[in-house]
């Protein structure tokens, strides 16, 4: 099999040499990785991916998500939110706020504008959507 990387900006080069050299072609095996999961003490949590320079998440990333949204969405609804962790002496109560897309227009967070979802957002509506402020308890 031939190796062909897509992207020089690959967030872990080793890895992406493992599984190019070793898996299958690309269009049977979509490797993606999230950039961040938020969770508080609260119980909420979301999942996150940042893109910079107002880049755009490719199909199979943005597929991956929504799948993982879903599976999580449903997972939570079946165990009404109650989640037992093993090592933990108590469940989680768990209020699942999501996949979401946060769009920078730059490199960094003080010189950029934002999206959230793809819909423009301030600093400080940024920071309530990170802190689960739009999350009704």
């Amino acid at each position: 099999m031939t190796y062909c990387r897509s992207t020089e900006h690959a967030p872990d080069a080793v890895w992406m040499e493992f599984t190019g050299t070793h898996l299958p072609d690309a269009e049977h095996y979509w490797l993606t990785d999230i950039d961040t999961v938020i969770r508080d003490r609260n119980g909420n949590m979301m999942l996150l991916e940042l893109k910079y320079n107002g880049r755009d998440i490719s199909p199979q990333q943005r597929s991956t998500l929504l799948l993982l949204d879903q599976l999580i969405k449903a997972g939570v609804k079946n165990l009404s939110g109650s989640v037992n962790v093993p090592g933990l002496k108590y469940p989680i109560q768990v209020h699942y706020a999501g996949a979401h897309l946060l769009q920078l227009s730059g490199t960094d967070f003080e010189n950029s504008t934002f999206t959230w979802d793809r819909k423009p957002v301030t600093k400080d509506e940024l920071i309530r959507k990170l802190t689960f402020g739009d999350v009704p308890h």
